[in-house]
């Protein structure tokens, strides 16, 4: 059977002004790139809607609201790009974690930095007449970047990405957007992350709302269920996400009508 694209948000907006705006406690979290901000063909260049981040320091100054963002990218990289001090914020896909009392770090994944360096290193000379083509080494986490690549080209990308799999066995390869990431090879993603943040905040999955547009936003999705508030941002009906954002300027508004929902 055919998978059903998940309803706009504004479809279930009574729904979710009874959920969202009873509840005394809740956890705002979020993807960044591709969800807060419009993907860009160079990471740096990245920008998040007028106005979304106005109404994430509304939230995050109300008592009973914690905002937190989940990405991809470092964390101190992700954290001066968003700017709120009172966030929190977890980069490398939750490999790390800081704010609101949590300072931790995947004590596995530390340990596997040499061998990131080393495949950094690898990748860097496999691909290095490939135009188009760069790595962005994390520390924690390394991604292969290839939207800029010609489709003559495509093929040499996935050959170096297959070989670097193979010549480190300790990284576990993953998919993107136009991106593959190689993360060490540990049992951790952005539902683990979500799950340790409910914990250390005290809050139950159904005072939690995700927000995210990509592959590894769905371990998220999955952790909430049916029991929290989850917005997929795009349009891919397999996702297991209840609602619908059209794109980053459409969650912009979102954030905005949740701000006049929280704020008397």
């Amino acid at each position: 059977m055919k998978a059903m694209m998940p309803p706009h948000w504004t479809e279930r907006r009574e729904e979710l002004a009874a959920r969202l705006g009873r509840v005394p406690r809740l956890l705002v979290a979020t993807d960044f790139d591709g969800t807060l901000a419009p993907i860009c063909p160079r990471p740096q260049d990245v920008a998040m809607p007028p106005g979304a981040k106005a109404s994430l320091e509304a939230l995050a100054e109300q008592p009973g609201v914690r905002v937190a963002v989940l990405s991809g990218r470092a964390l101190a990289e992700v954290a001066g790009l968003v700017g709120l001090a009172k966030a929190v914020y977890a980069g490398n896909h939750g490999l790390e974690i800081r704010g609101g009392g949590i300072d931790w770090v995947h004590p596995q994944a530390l340990a596997c930095r040499p061998r990131l360096d080393a495949a950094a290193g690898f990748l860097e000379e496999k691909l290095r007449r490939v135009e188009g083509a760069f790595t962005e080494h994390k520390q924690l986490s390394l991604s292969l970047h290839y939207r800029l690549v010609a489709e003559h080209d495509l093929p040499r990308v996935e050959e170096a990405a297959m070989l670097c799999a193979a010549a480190f066995p300790e990284l576990r390869r993953h998919e993107g957007k136009m991106v593959v990431e190689f993360r060490p090879d540990v049992p951790w993603n952005k539902g683990y992350a979500l799950k340790h943040l409910l914990k250390r905040l005290g809050l139950p999955g159904a005072a939690a709302l995700y927000a995210g547009d990509d592959a590894t936003d769905e371990d998220a999705f999955a952790v909430l269920g049916d029991s929290g508030t989850t917005l997929h941002v795009g349009a891919n009906p397999a996702t297991l996400a209840r609602c619908r954002l059209r794109s980053p300027e459409d969650y912009a508004e979102f954030l905005e009508w949740l701000r006049g929902l929280r704020i008397p």
